[in-house]
């Protein structure tokens, strides 16, 4: 009994002092390792968006020697040796820097003006997988400033697709990557109706660009409601009241004819006449004040959250 005790003791040490010699040797390996390993080298962004005119820089992080800067389209955007990039024309392109015999790259895109830049900007910023499901709100400036929409809608989430100065023609072209991906709950449109009228464009291509629009969001979202809110008036444009009336009634009458499609009228609220109320309109003449907002979430938002009760249950 007395040898069988002994002999586990010393198997007990034996395996105490494996453990110490591998513990030591791991310690080890791992220290040299450590030492002898250089931080990774990269480039500071794999993408980059710019408006043309604009500059970003880029660096080369834990390069020590000289880099190597190149563009593989100059007509969309150029750089310097100290790795500054900068936008010429629209366009996409690819920003090289080649250090030690290996190239990193970063892919530019290069947009004209402020509205294509925003387009691209919501669609690199806003994921659709993250964002499914929500109402989503599109149109031109109206929209983008629609600041109390995600209180006045709530518990319902909204996802603001805005763009400044944008027409219809516009959306016919973003539609499907700005509201159709978002497989959105419902829709509400205000989308740059009245931009058209003012550039000049004539009612009837304003009309059937607008109606053209409906009908591709109701092809591809069949069972969701649609929203296009009737445009109004303000004091910089009145001349343009009549064809925008005029928009509006045959607007309302198309989506008579389209299943789920439905027009809101705000002219009833925001207006006195062909005169929009005091208070309605900000000094610019053009946009709505806060107290426009009160008035047109009246007008919109019981409608839809109706519509998202009935098809929740």
């Amino acid at each position: 009994m007395l040898c069988l005790r002994k002999l586990r003791f010393l198997r007990g040490i034996l395996l105490l002092l494996s453990m110490g010699v591998l513990f030591a040797l791991g310690t080890q390996k791992a220290g040299a390792s450590g030492a002898g390993s250089s931080p990774r080298i990269r480039l500071s962004r794999s993408s980059m968006l710019l408006r043309a005119g604009r500059t970003k820089r880029l660096v080369l992080r834990n390069a020590g020697e000289k880099v190597i800067w190149s563009s593989s389209d100059i007509r969309v955007a150029t750089v310097t040796d100290e790795g500054l990039v900068i936008a010429w024309g629209s366009g996409k392109c690819d920003i090289t820097a080649s250090f030690r015999e290996k190239t990193y790259r970063c892919r530019v895109t290069v947009c004209e003006n402020k509205k294509t830049y925003r387009y691209h900007r919501l669609r690199k910023r806003i994921k659709p997988k993250k964002n499914r499901g929500k109402i989503v709100l599109a149109g031109s400036s109206a929209i983008k400033h629609w600041k109390s929409a995600s209180k006045a809608f709530a518990p319902y989430e909204v996802l603001n697709m805005g763009i400044g100065g944008s027409k219809v023609w516009q959306w016919l072209e973003w539609y499907e990557d700005l509201i159709v991906a978002y497989d959105p709950s419902a829709v509400i449109l205000f989308p740059g109706t009245r931009n058209e009228i003012a550039r000049k464009h004539s009612c009837e291509m304003t009309t059937s660009n607008v109606c053209e629009l409906l009908e591709l969001l109701q092809l591809d979202l069949p069972d969701v409601p649609i929203y296009y809110i009737g445009v109004y008036g303000n004091y910089k444009q009145q001349e343009n009241w009549p064809l925008e009336k005029l928009c509006n009634e045959e607007v309302r009458e198309f989506c008579r004819e389209l299943e789920n499609v439905y027009y809101i009228d705000v002219t009833g609220v925001l207006m006195d006449g062909d005169i929009p109320k005091p208070g309605v309109i900000s000094d610019d003449g053009v946009h709505m004040d806060s107290m426009g907002y009160e008035l047109w979430n009246e007008a919109i938002v019981p409608v839809v959250k109706r519509a998202l009760k009935r098809n929740d249950w």
